[in-house]
């Protein structure tokens, strides 16, 4: 099946569904973009992304498990719509969790 067959089954379906759920569909939509375009990431881009976003880690250790630039890190996280946390003080315990967790997926 084609890619042109597809579109217009897609299309057809469409047209067919309530207009009170397009918003919901719009939005389902966008996540299938994000989805996508994270899929098209390297393995340990994805886990630093999914690490930063859970909090486990800080914005530069992230950047560093990506294997990134911290600023060109940041700029992915933006360009995928993923908010940028502010940096904040941590112990020298968390710190240490950091690293020790930034070794495991780094080996």
């Amino acid at each position: 099946m084609g890619a042109t067959t597809i579109r217009q089954q897609i299309t057809s379906m469409i047209d067919e569904l309530p207009p009170d759920v397009l918003p919901e569909l719009v939005e389902f939509i966008d996540f299938l973009r994000f989805r996508a375009v994270r899929a098209g990431l390297a393995p340990q881009v994805q886990e630093a992304i999914r690490l930063y976003m859970s909090g486990e880690v800080s914005l530069g250790r992230a950047a560093e498990i990506a294997e990134m630039n911290y600023f060109l890190f940041e700029e992915l996280l933006r360009k995928q719509a993923i908010p940028v946390i502010a940096a904040r003080a941590t112990d020298e315990a968390e710190r240490i969790a950091q690293g020790e967790l930034a070794d495991e997926v780094l080996v």
